[in-house]
């Protein structure tokens, strides 16, 4: 069984193509930096760790988007048998990302939750965090 950390962005605009570039590319860099984050809590084993127990951040195609929606995404964070670390890592990881987004997609409004429980927008840190 595993949570899952659920994000969605509303603008009356869409995105424009160089949005669209920018967060391409994060969570691209994202994507690649999880192992190197989970191998700072298990060295030598980040990569089998993110193979065996993580899977990558997506966003849902834009077909899916409600009206008013420019990105609805969700990554699956690891079961139950995982070690509490490789979750915490990905939680920590996912939400990072999720700041960086928010920061390349102005204007846009958040609602960021761990299978609902809100993660709140720290506007002195620059990123979303949970209770």
């Amino acid at each position: 069984m595993g949570t899952s950390l659920y994000s969605t962005a509303t603008r009356a605009r869409a995105l424009t193509p160089e949005e669209r570039e920018r967060v391409g590319a994060l969570v691209e860099r994202y994507r690649d930096g999880l192992v190197d984050r989970i191998e700072d809590a298990f060295p030598g084993r980040g990569r089998e760790l993110v193979r065996e127990y993580c899977e990558p951040f997506g966003w849902y195609s834009d077909d899916a988007l409600a009206p008013g929606e420019i990105l609805d995404g969700a990554v699956k964070i690891s079961h139950t048998q995982a070690p509490w670390e490789v979750m915490a890592a990905q939680v920590e990881h996912w939400l990072a990302l999720l700041g960086e987004v928010r920061a390349a997609v102005p204007g846009a409004e958040w609602q960021v939750h761990l299978d609902g429980v809100h993660a709140g927008w720290d506007p002195e840190a620059g990123c979303f965090s949970l209770p």
